[in-house]
């Protein structure tokens, strides 16, 4: 009989646990945004909505007001389960600069539907930034590179990225919009995607932002 109680209560804790797991789970998918001001140096509204490449930097920007609400370790479809729970920080924002899809990259070396979760959405998504805010500028970042020695994943498909990036380009068609190709500034002057750029092969160096700085601050010059 001791031993059946037991093995009745380890049963029952392995079954809290696992409802503990779920429901925290859960709760993370649900939670909204937590969007903070990374840099306010103007009067020019910046929405930063991306993964961990823009949630890491804080974006000094001349002239900005720069409201970051990218989450780290996000897919597109996840972040935009948040977003519809988000009250977000300004109403109508100047730019809108938008960075998704690596974190699909790596997660497609276990399942492909990643990449074709990030195809369906990606389309949807813009259209509807460009419903919310008419007059705002889209700023869209192409994928970086990934080193996958330094990263730990000598296997993963890069190819991805490519496919990712050339979609991204062909659905990016809004007046309004305009695309950064993110790899292109990163290797100017470089041999290579290395430790001068990446300091674990998917995560950018101070280096390394000051490049996609310099970049993003040329494109919000230009009318």
């Amino acid at each position: 009989i001791m031993r059946i109680q037991r093995i009745a209560i380890a049963g029952l804790a392995l079954t809290i646990t696992a409802v503990v797991m779920i429901s925290g789970c859960s709760r993370t998918a649900s939670t909204p945004l937590d969007c903070r001001i990374s840099n306010s140096a103007g009067s020019v509204q910046v929405l930063m909505l991306g993964n961990s490449l823009l949630h890491d930097f804080n974006w000094p920007l001349p002239g900005a007001h720069v409201f970051n609400c990218a989450k780290q370790g996000q897919t597109l479809g996840e972040f935009i389960n948040r977003w519809r729970k988000t009250s977000l920080p300004l109403e109508q924002p100047d730019v809108v600069v938008i960075a998704f899809g690596t974190v699909e990259v790596i997660r497609a070396e276990k399942e492909r539907r990643h990449l074709q979760d990030f195809m369906v959405l990606y389309p949807d998504f813009l259209a509807d930034l460009q419903q919310r805010w008419p007059g705002a500028r889209l700023v869209v970042n192409l994928l970086p590179d990934i080193n996958r020695d330094l990263y730990g994943q000598p296997n993963l498909d890069l190819s991805a990225i490519d496919q990712l990036n050339q979609f991204i380009r062909q659905s990016t068609t809004c007046s309004a919009c305009q695309v950064i190709d993110v790899p292109r500034l990163l290797l100017q002057g470089e041999d290579s995607f290395g430790e001068t750029l990446t300091y674990d092969g998917v995560h950018l160096t101070e280096y390394g932002y000051s490049k996609w700085l310099d970049g993003l601050t040329r494109s919000l010059a230009t009318p």
